[in-house]
This record gives structure tokens, C-alpha cells and sequence, in this order.
């Protein structure tokens, strides 16, 4: 009988599913033997890597004439103890020198003083104590303002002779005019008011009753947010007076640029605070400059890692004759207290006019804005156990964590031209 077509096709399916079977066998044969292959060679490099840097350890062990031994231990611990101790000594005396700088003022009370000082940074301050500190503050910045050479305008103190009707300037014992700030004056007299007149019969000019004092502007000085609203907490006054130290230095530091200057404020080196910025406020500003990120999430301090301190940012923006710069910079680092600046960027196209170069009474000043960047290291109470648990530690005394770079002049920026 004859085959069909599907028939045929059916048998000869039939006899090739062999060699179908055969041929699917092998690739699959072929797929699964070079993927163990590969993960055999892998695991082959791993441990190949493995084995060479142990071989290297070796070598560099099997290099060293004296191994670690107990003598080399021993003398690790002898040169430990010699670095912390000299560490302990460098500790006490740049802790003790600040602490000469850094005085509580005498008008608090010999009692207060004595209080103060068998008390660590922190402690708490009897009310009593807080109360009288409440009062002192709230005068003492406004009298250093005062001291300060800050440009303000001033008036010839008028008195009034009630039994003549005229008025006249007020002298002192030498017979040198008496001027007083504009806004406290003790009398202004008015425009219809006649003047004494002079021994030959004519009158006095009133026209020349004010005048200009003071080498520096300081618009908006941030001192004054130290002065409370109440009686401080212990914690408030700790941080007040340690901001009233920094603020002090600061203030040092513009008058020594300044020195010599007087009243001319045209030939001032450093003309203008536009801001004095301490603590959190300035620390968003030293973040950036050291590249870090968080903003001012620092807070008051820097963070480090250093047991002998804490550092203190401090950011200065100064209106200043780009010719005296350096002295400023070089007043920073000479201070008392002295400021570690890790950047200074310089603004040719503004200054106190906001034209550039320019004459004022002969002195020809280019004035340019300045914001430094810095620290102040605040050293803490010498403490041997904290030394010798920061000895303790890996890593060299005194190296910083990796989240606190040590902090150095890292650049100076630019902006505008010189010739602009």
C-alpha cells in the first residue's frame, strides 16, 4: 500500500529526533561547560590576587632587619609618652597664655572674679551673679563702641544763659570746645536763638557747630546682639563672654591697621565694616571655603578631633585700600588671639564709593570690598586623661578625623580687575 505524504513525513521525524537530540545535547554541553569556565577562571584571578599581595607582605616582612619585637613595643610606648608629654606642656602654656588675654572685666566685683574663676567653661552661675552680669553687658558694648574709632558727627555743646538770653558753645577748664554726638546732645537750640557776642561786638558762626570724627564705618555692628534681653542663663553668659573676647580681637585688629590715622578717614586702610560675623553665624561661609558641605551645620565650633581646642569661625567683610591688605592680613596673624585665615577674596569692582580709583583730600585710595575667612582656636582646660585617651587612639596625636580637615589658607579669589 502506498505511504501519504504526512506519513512519510511523521517517519522520517521520527528516525531524525536522534540526532536532534544529539546535536541540542552538545550545545547545551558546550554553554554549560564554558560558564563554569568562566566562573572557575574568575574565582582563578580572585585567589591569584589573593596570593601575590600576601606574596608582597612577605617580601616587605622578610625585607625589615628588625621586626616588631617587645623592644620595638617598648620604644614605640617611650616615644608615645614623649610626644604626649611635650604635647601636655605645649598645651598648658598656649592654654595659660590665652587665658591672661581672656579677663573677665575687674567692674564685675572682686567677689564675681573670684566666683569665675573655680568655675570650668559651662558651670553653673548663681542668679545673683547672672543678674550683675545682665547689668554689666548691657553698658560695657555700648562703651566699646564708644572707645572705638567709629565715624560719627558731632555738635559744639550749646548752653543757654537764661538771664541774658543768649546762647554760647560750652568749653572745658582749658577753654577747648566741648562736642557732643549728634542725637545726644544735652541742648539744641533753636535757629532763632542769638549767639553771645564776641568782646569786639560781633557774633559767633554757628555754621561750624559740627564736625566728622572716627576712621571707620561700622553701620550695623553685630556686637550689639550680645546685649540681653534678660537675665542671661549660665550657658548664654559663657558663650557671650567668649564672644565679647572674639570680638575684642577683631576690633584689635582694625585698630592697628588704622593706627595713626585720627579723623582722616579718607586715608583709612580699612574704611568700612560692612560685617563681623562670629561662631554659627559665619560657619556656612568657612564651610564653603573649605569645600566642605552641611552648611552651617557645624554650629559654633568646627569640628575636629583635638582635645587642647575648639576653633572658632570668624568671617570679616571689609571695605579696604587694596594697598594695605597685606597689613591686615599680617595684623590677623599677629593678634593676640591670632586668626588662622584659610581664605581671602577680594572685590575689585566695589569699594567705599563704588568707583574704583579715586582722590580723596590728596590720598589717592583704591578701595576694594575684602571678605576673609578664618578661626580662632578657643584652647579648652589642660586635661591629662582626655591626652591620654586621644593618645589612646589610632592615628598620629593631634590628626584630625576624616570629617575635619585641618583648616590653612587654601586660596585667594578675585573678582573684577585691578585696572576696572
Amino acid at each position: 500500500m502506498a505511504k501519504t505524504q504526512q506519513e512519510y513525513v511523521k517517519e522520517v521525524a521520527i528516525k531524525s529526533i536522534f540526532w536532534v537530540s544529539c546535536f541540542l545535547a552538545i550545545i547545551a554541553a558546550f554553554v554549560i561547560t564554558r560558564m563554569a569556565f568562566m566562573d572557575i577562571q574568575e574565582k582563578y584571578e580572585v585567589r591569584k590576587s589573593q596570593l601575590e599581595g600576601k606574596r608582597k607582605l612577605i617580601q616587605q616582612i622578610s625585607q625589615k632587619q628588625n621586626h616588631p619585637n617587645e623592644k620595638t613595643i617598648t620604644e614605640i610606648k617611650s616615644l608615645t609618652t614623649d610626644v604626649s608629654g611635650r604635647v601636655m606642656k605645649a598645651w598648658v602654656r598656649l592654654a595659660d597664655d590665652q587665658q591672661k588675654k581672656k579677663k573677665w572685666p575687674e567692674v564685675l566685683g572682686n567677689d564675681f572674679l573670684k566666683m569665675i574663676s573655680k568655675l570650668q567653661p559651662g558651670d553653673e552661675i548663681p542668679l545673683i551673679y547672672r543678674e550683675r552680669y545682665r547689668d554689666f553687658i548691657g553698658k560695657h558694648i555700648p562703651s566699646i563702641l564708644d572707645q572705638f574709632e567709629l565715624r560719627k558727627q558731632q555738635r559744639k555743646k550749646y548752653i543757654y544763659d537764661s538771664s541774658t538770653g543768649y546762647i554760647d558753645f560750652d568749653r572745658d577748664a582749658e577753654g577747648n570746645f566741648i562736642w557732643e554726638d549728634v542725637g545726644k546732645e544735652t541742648y539744641i537750640p533753636p535757629s532763632s536763638a542769638v549767639m553771645r557776642p564776641n568782646p569786639d561786638g560781633t557774633l559767633p558762626s554757628r555754621e561750624d557747630d559740627t564736625r566728622w570724627v572716627g576712621n571707620v564705618e561700622w553701620k550695623s555692628p553685630e556686637i550689639l546682639a550680645l546685649m540681653p534681653k534678660k537675665t542671661p542663663t549660665s550657658e548664654e553668659i559663657w558663650n557671650t563672654q567668649e564672644d565679647l573676647w572674639i570680638y575684642e580681637e577683631l576690633l584689635g585688629i582694625v585698630r592697628e591697621t588704622n593706627k595713626g590715622i585720627g579723623n582722616d578717614f579718607h586715608k583709612s586702610p580699612i574704611k568700612t565694616i560692612l560685617s563681623m560675623k562670629i561662631g554659627e553665624a559665619a560657619s556656612g561661609a568657612v564651610d564653603s571655603a573649605m569645600g566642605s558641605s552641611g552648611g552651617s551645620s557645624r554650629g559654633r565650633y568646627v569640628r575636629n578631633s583635638f582635645q587642647q581646642f575648639q576653633q572658632m569661625p570668624v568671617a570679616l567683610s571689609l571695605i579696604v585700600d587694596q594697598r594695605r591688605l597685606s597689613d591686615v592680613q599680617v595684623n590677623c596673624a599677629n593678634s593676640p588671639i591670632p586668626i588662622g585665615v584659610v581664605e581671602v577674596s577680594v572685590d575689585f569692582k566695589s569699594g567705599s564709593s563704588g568707583m574704583g580709583k579715586s582722590t580723596n583730600f590728596g590720598s589717592e585710595a583704591e578701595d576694594v570690598t575684602v571678605e576673609i575667612l578664618g578661626y580662632i582656636n578657643i584652647f579648652n582646660t589642660p586635661d591629662t586623661a582626655k591626652l591620654t585617651a586621644q593618645v589612646a587612639k589610632p592615628g598620629v596625636i593631634g590628626t584630625p578625623t576624616d570629617d575635619s580637615k585641618p583648616l590653612e589658607l587654601k586660596k585667594m579669589r578675585y573678582r573684577g580687575s585691578r585696572n576696572e
